[in-house]
């Protein structure tokens, strides 16, 4: 939540669900703030989290533009990733972005255990840029959802990406190994 306040750059922010209504009403505050933000989700994960979908018009209300994984692809956008680009940091893990995957209903009872990575290690934040930007240019495997009016562009410099990252599904760690 801090890091979302304290950004007046650029918020990049893509996942599978969203359910946590704190996270969405900091990001909706920056947007109004005049901060730009772009979104991409997977509305497949509709079905079994509404409150994605109530969560995700909020978005569109506000008038954040919006892409998604097109419905035809079968894999889903599983991405859990907010880029912070003032701040220089990236956010990504496991965790959605659930009432109880940051934060314990009781700490050390009951609670989520989700590996969560942030990082300003400019190497690895400039490779979540460049794929950030290619998921939000291309035309292939994704498409407009809402709130896109202007020509889809490139925010950031394309930057070689760190080895030690993969970005599935465009890249089979599998494979890689």
């Amino acid at each position: 939540v801090n890091l979302i306040k304290n950004e007046n750059v650029g918020l990049d922010v893509a996942f599978w669900f969203m359910e946590d209504a704190r996270l969405s009403a900091e990001i909706i505050k920056r947007w109004q703030a005049g901060v730009p933000v772009r979104v991409i989700i997977d509305q497949r994960a509709f079905a079994t989290h509404p409150v994605d979908e109530q969560i995700v018009q909020t978005f569109v209300n506000a008038g954040i533009p919006i892409r998604q994984r097109n419905l035809a692809n079968k894999d889903i956008l599983h991405w859990k990733m907010m880029l912070f680009a003032g701040q220089n940091t990236v956010e990504f893990s496991g965790a959605n972005y659930s009432p109880t995957s940051f934060v314990p209903v009781q700490a050390y009872v009951n609670y989520e255990d989700e590996a969560i990575y942030y990082t300003n290690d400019p190497a690895i934040v400039n490779s979540f840029k460049t794929i950030m930007d290619d998921m939000w240019t291309t035309t292939s495997g994704y498409g407009n959802y809402a709130n896109i009016n202007a020509p889809l562009a490139r925010v950031y410099p394309t930057y070689p990406q760190d080895p030690e990252l993969n970005f599935p599904p465009a890249q089979n760690y599998a494979t890689r190994a």
